[in-house]
């Protein structure tokens, strides 16, 4: 028994993960910071904010006090966006226990003095061991898995033991949890995944058809391969759940927060009203100056990435960006 649970984020993700475990039997507490989301949690058993239509497991607690949600916690689950981790870490600090079991949820990159996997900046702002910190990722929809559909994800980490353990304590029967040592390739899945779903729906809203759909989705993949591999992971995890597989579901779904975010820019939207206004966390573009940081510490070409920054940052029509992304100097496969 891995011990009671708590959920820091009551967004839909951590609001699903949070469902299934509690319907297992799990004690589970969701922390967030919005007191509406609590308040709706206690009066309708719902979150409709990010969940609606949703009913909740009753054996679910939800709170805004930080203190009482990880009091007699064993396992942590990270669900904040990126974006808002590093202040969460610096208010868990007064409260943190060495023997915590750290689950990340999250799929995202840290910038500030340099780029950080989220493994790797919570270890270092939280002191917890390497071994104690795990990353869950895959294609995965809260929506339809808060819905009892079916799915896949993938839970890596380095101590095996434990590994296995919390491969058995998220597994249900509609959710199927592979085990994974590769903690590198598993978290860099979901941020580069995103920055080419933006680019699906850019060209979706464009009208520009199937076939360059799929080449995007083909090169894309390839645009990850060659950064990921450059980092250390494996090639079972680029081509695994985590990667790939989340690939094909972000780039081929509205529902998908980051397809969304391509389409409205494709409409003429502007960037500071996706990450400002939208009321939507658009990882995709939160993380793309990271990525494009880490393809020169790398001396990786991510020609795809780099056509977003100059279209989110810089201002440039996206068609005549994608002409100019298709007129490259033509190469060998």
């Amino acid at each position: 028994m891995l011990g009671k649970a708590v959920v820091l984020g009551g967004g839909a993700w951590g609001t699903t993960i949070a469902n299934l475990l509690s319907k297992k039997g799990e004690d589970v507490t969701v922390w967030t910071y919005e007191e509406e989301v609590v308040k709706d949690f206690e009066q309708n058993n719902e979150n409709s904010k990010y969940l609606p239509g949703v009913k909740l497991s009753k054996k679910l607690t939800f709170t805004n006090v930080l203190k009482d949600a990880v009091l007699n916690k064993k396992v942590v689950i990270v669900a904040q966006p990126s974006k808002y981790i590093p202040s969460l870490m610096k208010d868990l600090r007064p409260f943190v226990k060495s023997d915590w079991i750290v689950t990340i949820i999250t799929k995202g990159l840290i910038f500030s003095d340099k780029v950080h996997l989220l493994a790797e900046y919570i270890h270092t702002e939280l002191k917890i061991s390497e071994e104690n910190i795990f990353s869950l990722s895959g294609p995965n929809f809260a929506a339809e898995i808060s819905r009892n559909l079916p799915a896949l994800s993938t839970i890596a980490g380095k101590d095996v033991k434990m590994l296995k353990e919390l491969q058995e304590y998220f597994s249900t029967p509609l959710f199927r949890v592979y085990g994974n040592t590769d903690i590198i390739g598993v978290q860099l899945g979901g941020p580069t995944k995103n920055v080419i779903a933006i680019a699906a729906g850019m060209i979706a809203a464009m009208g520009l058809g199937k076939n360059i759909h799929a080449a995007l989705l083909t090169r894309g993949s390839q645009e990850m391969k060659r950064l990921l591999q450059a980092m250390g992971a494996k090639n079972e995890t680029i081509f695994g759940l985590a990667c790939l597989g989340d690939l094909i579901l972000t780039c081929s779904s509205s529902k998908s927060r980051n397809y969304w975010a391509g389409v409205q820019l494709a409409k003429g939207v502007s960037t500071e009203y996706l990450i400002k206004e939208s009321g939507k966390t658009i990882e995709g573009i939160d993380n793309l100056k990271a990525l494009i940081t880490l393809s020169k510490s790398f001396n990786v070409e991510l020609p795809i990435s780099s056509m977003l920054e100059t279209i989110v940052f810089g201002k440039i029509d996206p068609k005549k960006a994608i002409l100019e992304l298709m007129n490259r100097e033509l190469k060998f496969e």
